[in-house]
């Protein structure tokens, strides 16, 4: 459990503009998921969905940049 963060609603919330400004043209779809990952530090969105490497706001690691960057 030491790995997991929980948000408030309001944090969240919070970020649900910014981040529909970052991804509104890319995909709405993702609005939430770069709406939490602006709501608290982190090292970014793990995900092989193509329609967030196109924004540069939150850092997006791919499946093969963890299996590559950790040298297996």
């Amino acid at each position: 459990m030491e790995n997991i963060k929980i948000v408030s609603c309001e944090k969240y919330l919070y970020f649900v503009g910014e981040a529909d400004e970052i991804m509104w043209e890319i995909d709405k779809g993702d609005v939430v998921f770069v709406a939490l990952a602006l709501s608290f530090e982190n090292d970014g969105i793990w995900s092989d969905d193509g329609h967030f490497l196109k924004q540069d706001v939150v850092k997006i690691y791919r499946t093969c940049d963890l299996i590559w960057g950790f040298g297996l």
